[in-house]
């Protein structure tokens, strides 16, 4: 993202980078100016789940949840209060919001009529659910024939439905709060579906193949 915002100021635009307060004198050297996070969303990534220690008793998936949950879900409305100021204060032409900033959510819920486009970038590995491969997480490679076509739609139910239920349901009540609709598709699908344009950084051969692709999403290789 600092790549980004460095090229964009760069070619003569005004750029804002929201993130933590660790970051701002790298901002302020890409020509950006630095808007810090406040509250549960700054924190430092490098040390925030060593000082937790409810987490060293976790396990397996319930220590999966509560990290996609402390790190990626509660932070949501203090992410959101400093995304609807920078709005606020100066509504700009785009938001540009990488693909862990789960505070942009309540904007790409909102009306497309009544917020600034909204593009993503792809960060991390394609999360996307598809009838063509097993959910994001446990390194499944595709299953070809018909055992594959059985298997993928029970996984990705199996994850929604069970594994990362009551994540959704957090998820869902944070939003509430916040005015906005609840979620209509899988958590973790928002992040590439979501944004009016999708910007994966990576080459397509890099993921596994989906037939199933939502439209706003281009592969556009890595940031140089």
């Amino acid at each position: 993202m600092l790549a980004i915002a460095k090229y964009l100021v760069d070619q003569g635009h005004q750029v804002r980078l929201l993130s933590g307060s660790r970051f701002r004198e790298a901002i302020e050297k890409t020509g950006a100016t630095p808007l810090a996070l406040a509250g549960r969303a700054d924190f430092d990534d490098r040390v925030f789940l060593d000082e937790l220690p409810e987490r060293l008793k976790l396990r397996g998936m319930a220590k999966i949840r509560y990290d996609v949950e402390t790190v990626f879900v509660r932070p949501v409305p203090d992410q959101y209060q400093a995304l609807s100021q920078a709005l606020r204060d100066s509504p700009p032409d785009a938001v540009i919001a990488e693909t862990a900033f789960v505070g942009v959510l309540p904007l790409l819920l909102a009306n497309p009529g009544t917020r600034p486009p909204v593009t993503g970038i792809g960060v991390l590995p394609l999360a996307q659910m598809s009838e063509d491969v097993a959910p994001f997480g446990p390194g499944l490679a595709p299953l070809a024939g018909p055992l594959g076509l059985l298997r993928n739609p029970l996984l990705n139910a199996l994850v929604q439905r069970l594994v990362f239920r009551s994540t959704a349901k957090l998820a869902n009540q944070l939003l509430g709060e916040l005015g906005s609709p609840p979620l209509d598709a899988y958590l973790f699908d928002y992040a590439s579906r979501g944004p009016d344009l999708f910007l994966q950084l990576c080459a397509a051969g890099f993921e596994y193949p989906r037939s199933d692709l939502s439209a706003n999403l281009r592969f556009v290789g890595p940031v140089l």
